[in-house]
């Protein structure tokens, strides 16, 4: 399941709500628009339609000296370009920050206590999918050079005055704005397009990694019911109360099966971790789509030629976590575990799935 995680086609000719101007879709700037009618859906779909602003009324209602400045601040925030920056962001951070040692709460039946692991050790856990994390590391290499690219043609409109320069620039970007940078597991080698059903399909999984070495496995938690009566719910990702039962639909939602909240990304992911025999538990904020594409990659090439997303999804084996002082079993015929104590969940330890990434990385942090 991948919450939060949604692709918007790219659209012909719109008008500008202000002006009635018509021009192509990436050459406007494009916001929701919420209706105001009360939400009766189960699921809590907010009603909502595309809006959309010329550069024209974009330079009068955002007070913009120039043309050139108005579209500078439309193509910072078309909506690939902004999910491209978070993707080349969380990248950055992975290179910036590349530490030793990760803080991880060890428990056993004697208990449980802080403890650090290596570097070292916490990537012989990844050791089977290191090729995968070098592809990824590599193209977002290339997003990122992109990006800096696009900078430099930006910082140039800012200081030009040249209409027939302005428009190539304003062409260039928005046309690369208009394009997802493509992921890479279930690629169509002749289109480069993704086929969006059988990536959805394979982010049903509770295990991110296994080798001999150990594994990484994470659930999702249902935070709802307030400070109070928290309802404290993990549940494994295919059990999950969905509204579109097919693994590959877009647009899905998910609901606890035991309080019928919705699902909040805010609430995160319980991390499970075992190396050499010995349980470690932490905290998380729900993958990223990088991250997760790293799995589908693994996944992709594990798979029989001409698998369906059913198939796919059919495939993927279910984990439960493992009973410690963090998390028990309330109802395993249904994938339900429960945490123990709110308070102790969240003082654990947090891992970055930026540093998925890191362990592809032959640099040592200092």
């Amino acid at each position: 399941m991948v919450p939060g995680s949604l692709k918007r086609k790219a659209l012909g000719l719109v008008k500008c709500n202000t002006c009635g101007h018509e021009t192509k879709f990436r050459l406007m700037y494009s916001y929701k628009v919420f209706d105001e009618v009360e939400v009766s859906d189960e699921w809590d779909d907010p009603k909502f339609h595309w809006a959309y602003e010329c550069v024209k009324c974009v330079q009068i209602s955002g007070m913009h000296q120039t043309e050139a400045a108005a579209w500078n601040w439309i193509l910072e925030r078309q909506g690939n370009a902004k999910s491209k920056k978070r993707r080349v962001d969380n990248f950055n951070a992975a290179k910036d920050v590349i530490r030793n040692t990760f803080d991880a709460m060890e428990v056993s039946q004697n208990g449980r206590s802080l403890y650090q692991l290596t570097r070292m050790s916490v990537k012989t856990v990844f050791s089977g999918i290191v090729d995968l994390i070098d592809l990824k590391r590599r193209s977002l290499e290339l997003l990122s050079s992109t990006l800096k690219t696009h900078e430099v043609l930006r910082e140039e409109m800012r200081h030009t005055s040249n209409i027939e320069r302005i428009k190539e620039i304003v062409d260039f970007i928005s046309s690369a704005n208009e394009k997802d940078h493509p992921m890479l597991a279930f690629t169509n080698k002749s289109t480069g397009e993704t086929d969006w059903a059988m990536w959805k399909a394979s982010t049903y999984h509770d295990e991110y990694v296994k080798t001999k070495n150990g594994y990484l496995r994470y659930w999702f938690i249902c935070m709802a019911g307030g400070s109070i009566n928290t309802c404290l719910t993990a549940i494994t990702s295919k059990m999950w109360d969905r509204k579109y039962k097919d693994p590959g639909a877009t647009r899905n939602k998910w609901k606890c099966t035991v309080c019928r909240a919705n699902y909040r990304t805010k609430w995160g992911v319980f991390v499970e971790i075992s190396i050499g025999n010995q349980i470690y538990c932490l905290r998380a904020t729900i993958p990223d789509d990088d991250t997760l594409d790293i799995k589908a990659m693994d996944l992709e090439r594990k798979l029989k030629e001409g698998s369906t997303p059913q198939d796919l999804y059919d495939a993927i084996p279910v984990f439960a976590p493992t009973t410690t002082q963090y998390i028990e079993t309330r109802d395993a015929a249904k994938g339900q575990y429960r945490l123990i104590n709110k308070d102790s969940y969240l003082a654990l330890p947090e891992w970055k799935w930026a540093e998925v990434l890191q362990m592809a990385f032959e640099e040592v942090a200092k």
